[in-house]
């Protein structure tokens, strides 16, 4: 790693934010000021209801011990591809995988595990490696990754550097994505539940992986973020033809608020309580319907209140949804929601093929 780099960093820890003792970590280690009031903080966590009764809380346990268990026997390694993109796996991971499982979960749903087995010197290798062109701007941005997490906070701390040589190898190893700061934040959302080398290595898996692919999302003008948000303006005409004109009527097209959510698989401003559920069904379905679905159900929820707002008012909520989010419906609703939309495999690769050919006569 370039000497340089920390050099810099020694230079910038005065910036570091003072903790004060109105600041406490989420279960995230995301760190909210204690109010009265609700946090401003978008990353917040919902709250079990103090209104729970013991023996609602005792049903929660007993259901949670069950899913416990049976991801415990379908990621044995005698089971895992048995039960690989079956429905069972989908629907038991739409429900919501148990917190204590989640990391070894992703990393074997996403084939990470097979390709540490099959390198595992590579990253330690990429470590030793010459300077990345990226670094620099690596730098910059490792300061702007989730500066309220416990993890990231310190300015030049072990956090930083640690994010710091995944991007920077990654970069090294994948010289045609290279980086961009949407990679950051998933690398980041990644260390808050595992160790440095497998969050490069579920990198490689989620970028290169056959069934997830998404290098396309960071080259070639980031054609596939560009196709998919298309995509997602025509699914909404057929899902919310009223809203989808009510939207088209004022300009407003989904780059202009969903960039973001596609960019970061929805990781940079969403409650962390949303993101892993959405991880949950992306890392074991493999494909982009599940975001679909996901954005989709989003904005059906707000679709009334959006019909009757100026155009101020409607790209305003839009982009202020992921904070407001955890105030209209909770990670289960929201699953259940994304789940009833009705999408095709067919149906996608339909409208994919006439945006590129739309497209293609523009050129």
């Amino acid at each position: 790693m370039s000497h340089i780099s920390f050099d810099r960093w020694s230079k910038k820890q005065e910036s570091t934010p003072p903790s004060t003792s109105d600041e406490s970590p989420d279960r995230y280690g995301f760190l909210h000021v204690k109010t009265t009031g609700s946090s401003t903080n978008a990353h917040r966590s919902t709250k079990q209801s103090s209104k729970s009764t013991v023996s609602q809380e005792n049903n929660r346990l007993r259901t949670e011990k069950g899913r416990i268990k049976k991801w415990n026997k379908m990621l044995n390694s005698a089971n895992i591809e048995k039960y690989r993109s079956t429905r069972k796996i989908i629907t038991r991971a739409r429900k919501g995988i148990p917190d204590t499982l989640r990391a070894q979960a992703w990393f074997i749903l996403a084939g990470a595990d097979k390709l540490l087995q099959a390198q595992p010197d590579l990253y330690d290798q990429l470590q030793h490696h010459g300077d990345s062109k990226w670094e620099g701007q690596i730098l910059l941005d490792v300061d702007r990754t989730y500066p309220n997490h416990i993890k990231f906070r310190e300015v030049g701390g072990e956090g930083q550097r640690t994010l710091f040589r995944i991007l920077r190898a990654y970069s090294i190893h994948d010289s045609e994505v290279g980086y961009c700061q949407g990679i950051g934040f998933l690398a980041a959302f990644l260390m808050v539940y595992m160790s440095e080398i497998k969050v490069f290595w579920m990198l490689c898996a989620i970028m290169r992986g056959e069934r997830f692919n998404l290098c396309h999302m960071y080259t070639d003008g980031m054609k596939k973020a560009i196709l998919i948000m298309s995509t997602m303006d025509q699914l909404l005409i057929l899902k919310d033809p009223a809203l989808a004109t009510h939207l088209e009527g004022m300009m407003i097209q989904s780059p202009m608020y969903m960039t973001g959510w596609i960019m970061t698989l929805f990781t940079s401003t969403f409650s962390f309580d949303f993101v892993v559920r959405i991880w949950d069904a992306f890392l074991t379905e493999g494909d982009a319907k599940i975001l679909y679905r996901i954005a989709l159900a989003l904005l059906k929820e707000i679709s009334s209140s959006l019909l009757k707002m100026d155009m101020e008012h409607t790209l305003k909520t839009l982009q202020g949804l992921p904070s407001s989010l955890i105030m209209l419906l909770s990670p289960d609703e929201l699953m259940l929601k994304a789940e009833s939309i009705r999408i095709t495999t067919s149906q996608v690769k339909k409208i994919e093929k006439k945006i590129d050919e739309s497209n293609a006569k523009k050129t």
